[in-house]
C-alpha cells in the first residue's frame, strides 16, 4: 500500500475547515488503497517546538502536528520551511506528499527534497489569495508568495488537486492532470457530531444562519471592498425582509463590534433589528455544526472576483451535508452545483428582492440529498487521478 502525507496549516484535530478537507480527502484516498496521514499545526503551548508530535488517530487516519509559529522569527522559519516537517518527510519516506496551500518557499524546498528521495509531490490549491494590504511590505510578500505558489510551485508537479472549475481549467490548459474536489465531508461522522440535547421548540420565525470569516479585519477596515463575503448585503436583505417573512439571523465567526468596525454605517440598520440579528463570535466547531443543523437556511454572499472563482465555499457543502438549504450568490464558481436540491442561487448583485423571492416560494423545507458532498461519492475520480485500477 502506498503511503501519502498531507501537510498544511490544519489546526488539528478539527479546529478549522482545512482540517475537514484534509481528513475527508485522506479517507477518500484510503478507499482506493493509499495509506494517508495528516501533518498540521497545533496552538497547544505545551508542545515542544521543532518536533513532530503524534496525536490520536481520527477515523484510522494518523494525525501529527508541529507547534504553531508565534512571532516574526518563528513565522519566517515556517515560511522558508519548517525543519521538523522536512526531517519527518526525509525519515518517513512517504510515496506521495500533498501540500495544502503551503508557503511557496517552503514548498520549493519540500519539492526538491521529494525529487531527491523519489517522492511524488502534489499541490492542493484551494485559494488564490488577494495581496491587498495597507502595509506595503506585507502586500509585496503576499503577492510574491501567492504568485510563486500558484504559477510556479504547483506547475513543478505532474498532478494538481483543485477545488474549482476555474483552477482546474487553469492547470489543465498547461498540461497538468487535475483532481477537482470541493470541500468534502463524511455524512455519517457529521451526523454523529450533532448535539440534539438542546433542540429549540418549533418557531414561526424563519431562522437564517451565517457562519465563517467574511473578511480579514485589518485589510477590510482599510478597504471594505476587499472582503471575502458580503455580510453587509446579507444584513441589509434581512433588514428589508424581516417583518414580511418573520426573519432572524444568527451570525457565527465574528462579533458585532468587528462587523461595525468595517461597516460603521450599519449601526443605524442593526439597532432597529434588535435581537433579530445576533452576533455570537467564534464558537467550537462541534457546537457550530449543531447550530447549523437547527437553522432553516444557511446564507452567504460572495462577489464574483478571482479570489472567489478560485475557491469553493466549504459552508455550502457543510450546510447541505447537514440537510440545511443554502441561499447564496449566483457566481461562476457555484454554477455547477445549482441543480443540487436546496442550493438557491440569487442574482450576482444579491439584492433584498432576491431573498424575498426565495422565501415567498417556500412551502416546506426541501428534501435534501445530504450525500452530495460525501467523500465516498468521489472514489472514481480519485482512482482515475492516481491511476488506480484496484479497489
Amino acid at each position: 500500500m502506498k503511503k501519502l502525507l498531507y501537510i498544511g496549516g490544519f489546526d488539528l484535530p478539527d479546529n478549522n475547515a482545512a482540517c475537514h478537507r484534509a481528513i475527508s480527502n485522506s479517507k477518500l484516498f484510503k478507499m482506493i488503497g493509499i495509506d494517508s496521514s495528516v501533518l498540521g499545526v497545533s496552538k497547544d503551548a505545551s508542545l515542544e517546538k521543532g518536533v513532530v508530535h503524534q496525536l490520536c488517530p481520527m477515523d484510522h487516519i494518523d494525525m501529527m502536528v508541529v507547534s504553531y509559529p508565534k512571532g516574526v522569527v518563528e513565522w519566517l522559519k515556517f515560511i522558508v520551511g519548517d525543519s521538523a516537517t522536512l526531517v519527518y518527510i526525509r525519515e518517513s519516506k512517504p510515496d506521495i506528499v500533498i501540500m495544502y496551500n503551503y508557503p511557496a518557499i517552503a514548498s520549493i524546498r519540500i519539492n526538491g527534497l521529494c525529487r531527491k528521495s523519489g517522492i511524488e509531490s502534489i499541490c492542493d490549491i484551494t485559494e488564490w489569495y488577494s495581496s491587498v494590504n495597507k502595509n506595503l511590505i506585507r502586500r509585496v510578500v503576499k503577492w510574491l508568495d501567492t504568485s510563486l505558489r500558484i504559477r510556479v510551485v504547483a506547475r513543478l508537479n505532474k498532478r494538481v488537486i483543485t477545488t474549482s472549475q476555474y483552477m482546474t481549467n487553469f492547470y489543465e490548459s498547461k498540461g497538468h492532470k487535475c483532481l477537482e474536489l470541493p470541500t468534502l465531508y463524511d455524512v455519517e461522522d457529521l451526523s454523529l457530531n450533532i448535539d440534539n440535547s438542546e433542540i429549540s421548540p418549533e418557531s414561526e420565525k424563519t431562522n437564517l444562519i451565517y457562519f465563517g470569516s467574511p473578511f480579514d479585519k485589518a485589510v477590510a477596515i482599510y478597504d471594505n471592498s476587499q472582503v471575502k463575503e458580503r455580510l453587509d448585503k446579507v444584513v441589509s436583505a434581512v433588514s428589508d425582509n424581516y417583518q414580511k417573512h418573520n426573519l432572524s439571523l444568527d451570525v457565527y465567526g465574528i462579533t458585532k463590534s468587528d462587523f461595525l468596525d468595517v461597516y460603521p454605517s450599519y449601526l443605524s440598520i442593526l439597532e432597529p433589528l434588535g435581537e433579530r440579528v445576533t452576533f455570537y463570535g467564534r464558537v467550537p466547531y462541534r457546537k457550530l455544526s449543531s447550530y447549523i443543523s437547527k437553522a432553516d437556511y444557511s446564507i452567504f454572499f460572495r462577489d464574483d472576483t478571482r479570489v472567489n472563482k478560485a475557491g469553493f465555499p466549504s459552508k455550502l457543502a457543510e450546510s447541505i451535508t447537514l440537510g440545511i438549504p443554502v441561499i447564496t450568490s449566483d457566481i461562476s464558481a457555484l454554477k455547477k452545483y445549482k441543480n443540487i436540491e436546496g442550493v438557491n442561487l440569487c442574482s450576482i448583485g444579491f439584492e433584498s428582492q432576491d431573498l424575498d423571492k426565495i422565501l415567498s416560494r417556500k412551502h416546506q423545507k426541501p428534501l435534501i440529498d445530504r450525500s452530495s458532498f460525501d467523500y465516498k461519492g468521489y472514489k472514481a475520480h480519485a482512482k482515475s487521478f492516481f491511476d488506480f485500477n484496484e479497489v
